[in-house]
């Protein structure tokens, strides 16, 4: 079986920080933040499903599962923020503008492979079951990428945009994974009327993780290089 879907999706949101009153001891909530937030993003998803079952005979059969799912999300995330704090003067049109853009694309996969066994002996008295199976889930953010501006408002006009000089830029790499590996196994025997049953079990998991970050400031020209030699 084989299931696919596409779609596109967006929503707007206004979002306030605020903060307690320290000027006097009121503990009143001071809002100090206005975000006007936007998101669009594409979601792509899509599952394979198989079975099949074998009867070698009356006393013995198998059953194989495989199942295979992938999850894609490519997504845009815009914040206009505005200082309630220091500059603001609605009035007159003066206020200091942020904007933070994100740009990120997450890729997620999820397989599974089970295999079962039964079979009976002795006129059905001996049952062995047994079971192997293998699953491995996979989440990368191969692209994370976020860019901070900001500008003034003056008189109703807003001034030319510039990358903030701290932490202008900010991109991520990041991946995890983790597989698990197992195998049961179980008997069960009819003895008068009594059913007498053990079992076993093996499982091996493993996980592994990765994550690296860069920092990017624009440059400015009145700060000079440092020079290095090489020898």
């Amino acid at each position: 079986m084989f299931s696919y879907q596409n779609s596109n999706r967006g929503s707007n949101s206004l979002y306030f920080n605020n903060t307690t009153a320290q000027s006097d001891a009121s503990n009143l909530p001071v809002l100090y933040r206005m975000s006007n937030r936007k998101y669009s993003e594409q979601q792509t998803r899509y599952g394979l499903h198989s079975k099949l079952d074998y009867r070698l005979s009356n006393n013995h059969s198998l059953q194989w599962y495989n199942a295979y799912m992938d999850f894609a999300n490519a997504q845009v995330r815009d914040i206009r923020s505005i200082d309630l704090s220091i500059g603001y003067n609605p009035s007159a049109g003066d206020y200091n503008l942020s904007y933070d853009t994100r740009f990120r694309w997450t890729h997620q996969t999820i397989f599974n492979s089970t295999l079962d066994g039964r079979h009976t002996f002795a006129d059905d008295k001996l049952t062995l079951n047994w079971s192997a199976v293998y699953s491995k889930a996979f989440n990368e953010i191969p692209d994370n990428a976020s860019v901070y501006t900001g500008t003034t408002m003056r008189s109703g006009v807003e001034n030319p945009v510039s990358v903030t000089t701290l932490g202008g830029a900010l991109r991520c790499w990041e991946h995890n994974s983790d597989e698990d590996m197992a195998g049961y196994l179980h008997f069960s025997y009819l003895l008068n009327r009594v059913e007498v049953s053990t079992g076993t079990l093996y499982r091996d998991k493993q996980r592994s993780n990765f994550f690296n970050q860069y920092d990017f400031r624009p440059y400015e020209e009145s700060k000079k290089l440092s020079k290095f030699i090489i020898i």
